[in-house]
């Protein structure tokens, strides 16, 4: 499978070198949501999830090649905070970690469709630092770095994740200070293997940025 940013998601055969192009189709709510496609993960299962631009989440059955949509409702909290959908990766419980464009954090239970939302809030300085998201990694220790665009590098422990009000670890760039990041607006992370320490996501900045960064561990 692959993402086409405005012609929906192909599938490639590979002993056949055919295509096949899955788009919304109208009037046929089983079909692909949206065309402008950010994402595909693939779960332990080996369903696959599509991030859209507008469209929520949408989960495929490849055998029916049945499409069912994950949508943002304002009167549902358990549904998505957003259906600009551009981050999914999944963690060793199954749930789905979800990155939006525009609503922060979701957590998934894939079974069920149920949705915990984590959302920066302005009177709590422990919350997330900002509802835009560009970079999700789960470590080895299981706790979740995001990179945000403009909010810096935030971190929430594996062991505050059931916390009702969990807080959210913040590194953010100060000029001058060659210690912090070197840019608020982040679009990759990724973990060292180099065995030098046990967890140090190494973060990546916007094109403009000024480099690349080790994060010391928690």
């Amino acid at each position: 499978m692959g993402r086409n940013v405005r012609g929906g998601v192909n599938k490639v055969d590979g002993r056949k070198k055919q295509f096949s192009l899955y788009r919304p189709e109208p009037g046929n709510p089983n079909s692909l949501s949206q065309e402008i496609v950010w994402t595909i993960f693939e779960d332990a299962e080996r369903i696959l999830w599509v991030g859209t631009h507008g469209g929520g989440l949408n989960r495929i059955d490849r055998t029916a090649n049945r499409f069912t949509v994950f949508r943002a409702d304002p009167d549902n909290p358990t549904s998505l905070s957003s259906d600009f959908v551009r981050l999914v990766i999944g963690d060793p419980s199954g749930d789905l970690w979800i990155g939006t464009n525009d609503g922060g954090i979701c957590r998934m239970d894939r079974h069920s469709g149920a949705v915990r939302r984590y959302r920066h809030d302005a009177d709590d300085p422990g919350s997330l630092s900002h509802d835009q998201i560009r970079a999700l990694h789960l470590d080895r220790n299981g706790d979740l770095w995001i990179g945000t665009y403009g909010g810096g590098l935030d971190v929430l422990p594996r062991s505050a994740m059931a916390d009702a009000r969990p807080t959210f670890a913040h590194y953010r760039s100060r000029i001058g200070d060659s210690a912090t990041i070197g840019s608020d607006f982040l679009r990759t992370i990724f973990e060292d293997h180099s065995g030098i320490s046990g967890s140090e996501p190494t973060v990546g900045p916007e094109p403009a940025g000024p480099g690349i960064w080790h994060v010391s561990p928690l």
